[in-house]
């Protein structure tokens, strides 16, 4: 699976928060085609993957939102699970030959899929359902660009860079005074708004292949 994110440090906590994160997954060479027969149907699918940058379980975690507080792994969404299985609802775009491209996803550059189940809204709507510690969507973080920055690079890459960066990915970290993220083949960098509450996109340049 290639995705807009080639480390996690750019993704988001869920999957819709960036509404234009982009992602194109492949079948393998031993899947026909025909498995995809019927699904441009379907508006959003489920995807059942691996966390297979996580390589220890932990059995209870600190969710972001909860400032520190330990819930139950099972009580939550992290990524450090005893079978390291995710799930993801993400935007069907378009269905290319062999690949499906698809929008609002929370993985990683390289994730492994292992199923594929369109979304049904009258059997997996809940709008009555209770959401524990995490009823309300996360509101996003008031985002700023230095003077130039945005001008420079092309419209749809300017608005991928600044959903990305209003998701926060600080992720409860709030003592951070500066972050990077990778967006593609981009380096941002980004700080502490200085003249509000959010957070300043100072640079975006090219990633040189070094480490962060």
């Amino acid at each position: 699976m290639a995705t807009c994110w080639p480390d996690r440090w750019g993704v988001p906590r869920q999957p819709g928060l960036v509404p234009d994160a982009w992602a194109t997954l492949t079948l393998a060479p031993e899947v026909p085609t025909q498995a995809l027969d019927g699904i441009a149907g379907f508006s959003h699918l489920w995807l059942v993957f691996g966390f297979h940058r996580v390589t220890d379980v932990r059995w209870t975690v600190r969710p972001p939102r909860l400032g520190g507080e330990r819930v139950g792994v099972f009580a939550s969404r992290s990524p450090h699970r005893p079978n390291g299985l995710g799930l993801s609802l993400v935007a069907l775009d378009a269905v290319d030959g062999r690949c499906l491209r698809l929008r609002g996803h929370d993985l990683v550059d390289g994730t492994p899929v292992y199923d594929i189940k369109p979304y049904l809204p009258y059997a997996e709507a809940r709008p009555d359902a209770r959401g524990g510690f995490a009823a309300e969507a996360p509101a996003p973080v008031p985002v700023r660009w230095a003077p130039g920055v945005r001008a420079s690079l092309p419209v749809e890459l300017a608005e991928l860079i600044a959903q990305t960066v209003a998701a926060d990915p600080r992720q409860g970290r709030l003592d951070w005074a500066t972050l990077r993220v990778r967006v593609g083949d981009r380096d941002v960098h980004a700080s502490v708004d200085g003249e509000g509450p959010g957070l300043c996109i100072d640079a975006v340049v090219p990633w040189d292949g070094g480490s962060r």
